[in-house]
């Protein structure tokens, strides 16, 4: 087990690694593992070449069968993925996901590789706590 981040709230879990995955035409499945040894499922879909949808489910919870948004027309997107030395990299038509295996790591890269979103797992604050 990993050192619990600062300020994080009693039963916080994170996740740690990615244990298996699967490509379904434009969706990219995961089951990553937990801090506290749980699976969860997250998946990741292009809905167009600029739009990419998240969906993380913990363990024991259900994916809710109506969606919360209006679905949105999909266009076929073609992903392909690369995995060399623990890392995936999902490449789409403009975007492109890197997902470390272990640690876990997230980041989302535009058409000429600067960063949209990342994720931080050894991030700490101004005292040197995991943030």
């Amino acid at each position: 087990m990993r050192k619990l981040p600062h300020n994080a709230p009693a039963g916080f879990d994170w996740v740690v690694s990615v244990s298996r995955w699967q490509l379904q035409g434009n969706t990219l499945h995961l089951t990553a593992e937990t801090n506290a040894g749980e699976q969860a499922q997250l998946t990741f879909t292009a809905i167009t070449p600029d739009i990419w949808r998240m969906t993380f489910i913990p363990h024991g919870a259900t994916l809710l069968m109506t969606p919360i948004i209006e679905q949105m027309p999909t266009a076929e997107t073609t992903l392909q993925i690369v995995e060399r030395e623990g890392r995936l990299t999902v490449h789409g038509a403009r975007l492109m996901l890197q997902i470390d295996h272990d640690p876990w790591s997230l980041r989302m890269l535009d058409s000429e590789g600067y960063d949209v979103f990342r994720e931080n797992p050894s991030d700490i604050d101004g005292l040197g706590r995991p943030f």
